[in-house]
């Protein structure tokens, strides 16, 4: 079936080391609870349910990164996700070497799954060194494929179907596409990797951090300190916690025959609920991938794989779309700030959502 999820076991690609660990009512309380206080994190933890979806969804593969200052908890966003899948060492996240074919590697190790880059400052360097990064990996992703290998080399390492579809997350101290160049002065159009890779700025809370949640002084923490400690508690918890929640939502989902037409029902009340004018439709395409990650976070609410709500994930998830096309309109030609304000004024939207 082309349509199920694909694992070449024999292959010499390296496989991501999926772990298990504790219980999904662990997890559930533990760690998906925590993302509750942070639209940012429920966005992450929702891509891992979404990457197993594509393929089916016939969607092309995409990712988001988070930018944003040190000491934001951009890394626990990368951590939480991690754990959901099962993709958390006691070292961090896994890194990656910066080098085409290590990507492509990665990418082939995780298919039909989210997979992490960490921060692509540290790779890079300088913010114009991660935006040309970022564009290469975004050129490798969009293709679904790696670059085409001769026979003698498929056949030496036992590639079968080399394609992939996987979310990435990735981390940066600057927006990601910021320093691309602007041919000149004033706006620039909006390029085809920055709408596959995108950009979600983390720490957008009142104190700097991704806990932007109605109550999360409340249960995070008030003071910088007490934030800071919170991090680091979840950090430790999405490794001692791991892995169960994807498998029990792959197990769900393969086994559940109306699993699309559902899918396809909450990706129409995702987009009903974040209607984009007509001369902005340029932006439909983020839309859409942002409507896949609703509608499978939606799904694994349906299986009892994650305890939230349906309508304060749909915020959240709006909340960090809206972001998205912020910056891309703040950098693009013509007066697309519009489309941002009409999107804000939907009911659905508020960036202090409820839990």
């Amino acid at each position: 079936d082309r349509n199920a999820i694909q694992i070449n076991y024999n292959s010499t690609i390296k496989l991501g080391a999926f772990r298990r660990s504790g219980t999904l009512d662990q997890w559930k309380k533990h760690v998906a609870k925590t993302c509750a206080h942070s639209s940012r994190a429920r966005l992450a933890v929702a891509a891992v349910f979404a990457a197993p979806n594509l393929r089916p969804l016939k969607v092309n593969t995409f990712g988001f990164n988070f930018s944003g200052p040190t000491s934001g908890g951009k890394t626990l966003l990368l951590r939480l996700a991690a754990s959901g899948a099962g993709l958390n060492s006691d070292e961090g996240p896994e890194t990656w070497d910066g080098s085409a074919p290590g990507f492509e590697q990665r990418a082939l190790g995780h298919r039909d799954c989210m997979m992490p880059l960490d921060d692509l400052s540290h790779l890079a360097g300088d913010a114009t060194h991660v935006a040309q990064l970022a564009k290469l990996v975004t050129f490798r992703l969009s293709s679904n494929r790696p670059k085409t290998k001769a026979g003698q080399y498929v056949q030496a390492h036992n590639l079968v179907d080399t394609d992939w579809r996987v979310i990435p997350l990735s981390t940066s101290e600057d927006p990601l596409w910021d320093q691309v160049s602007l041919h000149g002065h004033g706006k620039r159009r909006v390029r085809g990797e920055e709408v596959r890779m995108i950009n979600v700025r983390a720490c957008i809370s009142n104190v700097g951090d991704i806990f932007d949640g109605m109550n999360a002084s409340k249960h995070v923490g008030k003071t910088l300190d007490e934030r800071l400690h919170f991090v680091e508690t979840q950090e430790d918890l999405a490794v001692q916690y791991q892995g169960k929640a994807y498998r029990v939502y792959l197990t769900k989902r393969i086994a559940d025959k109306t699993a699309i037409a559902t899918l396809n029902k909450y990706m129409a009340e995702y987009i009903e609920a974040a209607p984009l004018p007509k001369q902005f439709r340029w932006l439909g395409r983020i839309r859409k991938y942002f409507a896949v990650v609703y509608a499978s976070a939606a799904l694994a609410i349906d299986y009892e794989v994650l305890p939230w709500s349906k309508k304060s994930t749909l915020k959240a998830i709006v909340a960090c779309m809206t972001d998205a096309m912020e910056q891309l309109s703040a950098n693009s030609g013509g007066t697309p700030d519009a489309s941002i304000k009409e999107i804000k004024s939907d009911k659905v939207l508020f960036t202090e959502f409820k839990q």
